[in-house]
């Protein structure tokens, strides 16, 4: 929770590409589906995400809806200082969120 803004949602691939490679896009909730879209489309390891060397791609459509209805949760709740989502594990019909911690301050 950003004091004067609001909340920031993060977005990236998770585990070495962030720490490492600091492959993440951000952006001021409320997002809308088109900015998440260029969150997604604009991360350095997108390649990924569309499939490669015979990986199966995740499903954008499926990604970029989790990340705005996120967006607009913790826009209609500000009790909601912090919440992780980690991992999302995406496949060409799926995206499941296998693990989620949300932090609560009033």
């Amino acid at each position: 929770l950003e004091e004067n803004f609001g909340h920031m949602v993060f977005c990236g691939l998770g585990g070495i590409f962030i720490e490492v490679l600091k492959d993440v896009n951000s952006g001021l909730a409320p997002l809308s589906a088109s900015e998440v879209d260029y969150m997604i489309k604009h991360l350095k390891g997108y390649g990924i995400i569309k499939g490669t060397r015979g990986q199966e791609p995740v499903n954008e459509e499926i990604f970029n809806d989790i990340v705005v209805r996120v967006s607009a949760l913790v826009t209609i709740a500000p009790e909601i200082f912090e919440m992780d989502i980690n991992p999302l594990l995406g496949k060409s019909n799926s995206v499941i969120a296998v693990d989620a911690r949300i932090r609560i301050e009033k």
